[in-house]
């Protein structure tokens, strides 16, 4: 049973992009590696983590860095 008071991947995902809401772009490398370090827990593989930055960053109108 996973634990409530674990932020969910979409909150990490949104906090993390809130803590940058003044950069246009964002990087899906540096995204996934701070989202790891501040969300261990989070079970998803690097490149689903990164398609949910990349299209949480683009319905923010960001460009997203595919790197």
């Amino acid at each position: 049973m996973p634990d409530k008071r674990l932020p969910s991947v979409y909150s990490a995902v949104n906090s993390y992009l809130q803590e940058r809401r003044a950069e246009r772009s964002i990087s899906t490398r540096r995204a996934v590696t701070a989202i790891r370090l501040a969300a261990p827990h989070v079970r998803q593989s690097d490149v689903e983590l990164a398609e949910l930055v990349a299209k949480a960053a683009m319905r923010s109108g960001r460009s997203v860095l595919f790197d």
